[in-house]
């Protein structure tokens, strides 16, 4: 029980980190910002499928870096077995950092 809740822990806590990765990532492709000739390369591609996952979409963008983050980290640490559940888990919960405590 105590490895679930440290666990826990770690989803929530990494989850708002990489979050906070998604939401500056969306600020600094805004025009007037160090980000800003990507962010007009998206805005030409906007019709294009590959676009959203890119960052023209930062809800879009965040699932796909909370997958990749949860990924590394868990097969860096070696607990692919025993979490594996995170990986699941933390678009969602990222994805409700984004909605109601960043934005």
């Amino acid at each position: 029980m105590f490895d679930f809740a440290i666990n826990l822990f770690v989803l929530l806590a990494f989850s708002f980190a990489v979050s906070c990765v998604s939401y500056a990532f969306e600020v600094w492709i805004q025009p007037g910002h160090i980000f800003q000739r990507y962010g007009r390369w998206l805005q030409q591609h906007h019709d294009k499928h590959w676009s959203k996952p890119l960052g023209l979409c930062v809800l879009c963008q965040n699932v796909w870096l909370e997958v990749i983050a949860f990924n590394i980290a868990l097969i860096a640490l070696g607990q692919v077995e025993s979490s594996w559940w995170m990986v699941l888990v933390a678009p969602f919960v990222g994805n409700a950092w984004l909605r109601v405590v960043l934005k």
